[in-house]
């Protein structure tokens, strides 16, 4: 066997899509092991699977799924009323919630507090751009009647702290924060559900379905402190660090079905952990009462991604007398972060409005990655990954309705507008018809839409809740396989392979404050 089609084995069992080939039956299959030693973990090139000695396979071709996707520090950060207001929080932020976003708003506290956030996601997508048709050796022409490619529905925490003052100093207090927080986004679970029909002749329907049900994140465990250093007439500014440590970890398993008797589902159980250490940098300024600045940056840094593996077996076919179960170790290695800044302005209330403004700076595309291995020799290179900018705007005002009889019960109920241009840190997949699709391409752009309530109580309690709807497109591959001979399907045009997703993610958000 030549070292490609070997390798070409190894794809078709990750995937576990040789259930077309064949018809169905009944007796017990036998297991083919497959075992890949050392998948590089990043994609190494254009041209397909790079193999250092027999079966050295990098993820990207391997297991797309897991390299095409966004990392994103952004949606992490805590607190519906800021997500109400787009994002839009750096100078605005006081409190325990400010350790995820800009620690100098610790140092505005003069009292105890403790906070707490948690959201529900859900998505709905739109395909389009799926081939007509697919053709499978020894089988009449099958028809795509319908492809659906969207995200899962999850329910996460987001932040629980709390912040003190511990000591005076001159005229503010010292404040410490400590706090457990949702850091970076890592999973990105995804149903594929496609139902096909023969073309011609007698046959039945049957869908195939690939349901990967992930969970995890990079969290924090975050220690911070504040102070007010400047406290004059007409000017204030706040400084403050966070010291994260950083662990996580990314959990993935993968449903293969189709709903044909007498076939076993197949699966897919994908691992990996990290670990790390961040520090950030914070700083607020407040001018004459009504324009209040705000600045942060996280500092370069390391993060180990480690303890890595993946096993995967075909749909089990009875008449074809095995399977195939792919068994693989990817390489440990560090991400090398770079620097990541933001800033933001916040100016009212002017006509009892408060309007705030951020941008936010992610060079995802500087990330490198390293890591050494005696028996295959280093390897490093850049993480495939885009920058990001993006742009957040954001409106507060109190509610006008029962807006006298909150007051005088004590509370006071605001409302929150907000905007955001955000941009992925993942590629769409470019299409030259008649050629190879390409595949990193453009950046995937978005923007969402948000809004939410907060009311304030005079028992010093505070509760927020805010949606967001987002929403952007991009091509991904068909099956999430960038090869024919890995799904089992020829196309008369290698332009099908891509797959248009239109996605709509829809996050209900829910926090609240306690002063002590």
């Amino acid at each position: 066997m030549t070292r490609r089609s070997r390798s070409l084995q190894v794809l078709a069992g990750a995937a576990g899509l040789l259930i077309l080939l064949a018809s169905p039956a009944s007796g017990q299959p036998r297991v083919i092991e497959n075992v890949i030693p050392f998948p590089v973990p990043y994609f190494a090139g254009e041209a397909g699977p790079v193999i250092f000695g027999d079966q050295v396979i990098d993820v990207a071709n391997l297991l797309p799924q897991y390299v095409q996707r966004p990392l994103d520090d952004l949606s992490a950060r805590p607190g519906a009323e800021a997500m109400s207001m787009g994002g839009a929080n750096l100078a605005l932020v006081e409190g325990p919630m400010a350790m995820g976003w800009n620690p100098a708003g610790l140092g505005l506290m003069t009292e105890s507090a403790i906070a707490v956030d948690g959201f529900l996601k859900s998505s709905s997508s739109a395909t389009a751009g799926y081939p007509d048709t697919v053709e499978v050796e020894g089988q009449p022409v099958f028809m795509v009647q319908n492809y659906d490619d969207r995200l899962g529905s999850t329910q996460n925490f987001g932040f629980l702290g709390g912040a003190f003052p511990i000591v005076q100093v001159g005229r503010n207090p010292l404040v410490a924060g400590i706090a457990h927080r949702r850091h970076t986004d890592v999973s990105y679970g995804e149903e594929i559900v496609m139902e096909l029909d023969i073309l011609e002749g007698v046959g039945f329907p049957f869908a195939y379905g690939s349901d990967n049900r992930e969970r995890g994140s990079i969290e924090s465990t975050t220690l911070s402190l504040a102070y007010k250093a400047l406290d004059i007439p007409n000017l204030w500014i706040s400084i403050g660090g966070s010291a994260n440590f950083l662990k996580g970890r990314l959990r993935s398993e993968v449903q293969l079905r189709v709903n044909v008797r007498g076939f076993d589902e197949g699966y897919l159980h994908y691992k990996r952990d990290y670990k790390g250490f961040s520090g950030e940098l914070g700083l607020q300024a407040g001018i004459a009462d009504k324009v209040r600045l705000g600045g942060w940056i996280s500092l370069p840094y390391d993060l180990e991604v480690y303890n890595s593996d993946f096993v995967s077996q075909s749909i089990a076919d009875p008449n074809s007398g095995f399977v195939l179960r792919t068994r693989g170790n990817i390489a440990s290695f560090d991400m090398q972060i770079p620097l990541f800044a933001s800033a933001g302005i916040a100016v009212g209330p002017l006509y009892g409005v408060e309007l705030a403004g951020d941008i936010n700076y992610r060079p995802w595309s500087e990330t490198d990655i390293r890591h050494t291995d005696d028996a295959y020799g280093i390897f490093d290179g850049p993480y495939p990954a885009a920058d990001v900018t993006t742009y957040n705007l954001g409106a507060r005002f109190e509610f006008p309705v029962l807006r006298r009889t909150l007051n005088n019960a004590g509370m006071i109920l605001n409302m929150m507008l907000g905007y955001s241009y955000l941009p992925l840190s993942m590629y769409s997949i470019d299409l030259v018809n008649g050629a190879d699709p390409y595949y990193y391409g453009d950046q995937v752009e978005s923007q969402a839409y948000s809004l939410g309530f907060g009311l304030r109580t005079s028992a010093k309690i505070s509760f927020e809740a805010g949606v967001r709807f987002q929403s952007y497109d991009y091509r991904n591959w068909f099956l999430n396989s960038p090869h024919e001979e890995n799904i089992g399907f020829s196309f008369n045009d290698p332009y099908d392979r891509a797959v248009l997703v239109d996605r709509s993610i829809t996050v209900l958000r829910f926090s609240s404050t306690f002063e002590l």
